[in-house]
């Protein structure tokens, strides 16, 4: 996982910025690959990771790829409260507490569980998302469902946008059915391995701490 606001320069816009603004510059400056061509060089330019293909949803289709899957059960490891991002009846947002344990969540309360930080860092909110996506994977290797990827990939085209083909996809579903967790390293650029400025327009940013970051990398 990289900070969203991870301070590094931006390659083809020749500026220094937040990394997470990458995606909307290469979308309007007409960079060649778009969004995702611009978060990939930037990647590559400022820590050297190399991108072959992107796989990217918004809120609704994380939503949806949830849902699709029955729900994830998640290992909660410390609790959390945020508010809901849905009104109740009288047009307020409830606060969702949820305590330590496994917790079985459907898509809404999934979106709601990765972007929570009201009581947590970021940085807690990345592993979190990890988690989400751990639970996917989990999900799809033990319901037999990675074996069905060319139905699921005609149904779930509205909730993701890719560069990967199907033919690949196939290759990638066969080899997720044989890893184990064991198998799988998580990574991120955490809270020792930054410096918190504020930029000259008043931004608070994250400047990269080159000596920390590099075993990371």
């Amino acid at each position: 996982s990289v900070p969203r606001d991870l301070y590094v320069y931006i390659p083809g816009v020749d500026t220094m910025s937040r990394i997470n603004f990458a995606d909307y510059w290469g979308e309007a400056y007409g960079y060649e690959g778009g969004g995702p061509g611009l978060v990939r060089d930037t990647l590559m330019y400022n820590l050297g990771i190399r991108v072959d293909h992107y796989v990217r949803t918004n809120f609704d289709g994380l939503i949806g790829i949830v849902d699709t899957l029955g729900g994830v059960d998640i290992p909660v490891h410390c609790g959390i409260s945020d508010h809901w991002p849905y009104p109740d009846e009288n047009g307020e947002y409830p606060i969702l507490t949820m305590q330590p344990g496994i917790r079985h969540m459907d898509g809404e309360t999934a979106l709601w569980y990765a972007r929570s930080r009201l009581t947590t860092s970021v940085f807690s909110r990345e592993r979190r998302q990890q988690q989400v996506l751990q639970a996917l994977w989990h999900k799809g290797r033990d319901a037999g469902m990675l074996t069905q990827v060319p139905a699921l990939w005609k149904q779930g085209q509205d909730m993701v946008q890719t560069d990967l083909p199907l033919a690949e996809m196939l290759e990638l579903a066969q080899i997720a059915l044989t890893i184990d967790d064991q198998n799988v390293r998580f990574y991120n650029i955490g809270l020792g391995m930054l410096n918190p400025w504020t930029t000259p327009y008043g931004g608070a940013v994250f400047l990269p701490n080159w000596e920390n970051i590099q075993p990371v990398l």
